[in-house]
C-alpha cells in the first residue's frame, strides 16, 4: 500500500486513542504545518469519522478536519486538485468517491463541481465516465436527493 493511503487504512495512533491535546497538536501539524499537503480528502474524511465516533470531547477535533475539507474541496485557489488535472482514470476515480460520496454532509459547491465536470471532459474519453459522475452528484445536490454512491444502489 503506498504510502499516502496508508493513514486511511490504520490511522495514526494518537487520532485513535490520544488525549485531545495530543490529537489537537498531531491535527495543526498535520493539517497545516507540514506546507503543501499531501493528504488526501479520504485520508481526512476518515479521521473526522474517527474523531466524531471517539464523542463529544473530540467534536473540535473533527470539525478541524471538515473545515481543512472545506479549504481543500471547495472555494480555496487549489480547489481544483492537482490529481483530477494531471491523474490517472483510477486515482481521479478515488479522489472523486471521497470527495463527492465519503463526507457526512456535502462540502462541496455546485460551482465547484461543475468546474470539476468541465475540466474533466476537457481530458478527454478516458474521462468522460468521471465528469458524468460530477454531473449525476450536480443533479443529486440540485433536487434534494441524498447524495449516495452510484455503486450502493439497489436497483
Amino acid at each position: 500500500m503506498d504510502e499516502e493511503h496508508a493513514d486511511a487504512v490504520m490511522p495514526p495512533v494518537v487520532l485513535q486513542s490520544g488525549s485531545p491535546e495530543a490529537v489537537d497538536a498531531y491535527l495543526v501539524d498535520a493539517l497545516w504545518h507540514e506546507g503543501p499537503s499531501t493528504l488526501s480528502a479520504a485520508t481526512v474524511s476518515y479521521w473526522a469519522t474517527l474523531l466524531r465516533r471517539r464523542g463529544p470531547t473530540f467534536a473540535s477535533h473533527a470539525s478541524a478536519c471538515h473545515y481543512w475539507l472545506y479549504e481543500k474541496l471547495s472555494g480555496s485557489p487549489d480547489s481544483v486538485s492537482l490529481v483530477l488535472q494531471t491523474g490517472s482514470p483510477a486515482e481521479v476515480d478515488e479522489y472523486l468517491v471521497g470527495a463527492l460520496w465519503q463526507h457526512p454532509v456535502p462540502l462541496l459547491t455546485p460551482a465547484v463541481v461543475s468546474v470539476w465536470a468541465t475540466l474533466l471532459h476537457r481530458r478527454g474519453i478516458d474521462f468522460v465516465s468521471h465528469a458524468s459522475a460530477c454531473h449525476y452528484w450536480l443533479y443529486e445536490e440540485l433536487s434534494g436527493k441524498p447524495h449516495e454512491q452510484p455503486t450502493d444502489r439497489q436497483n
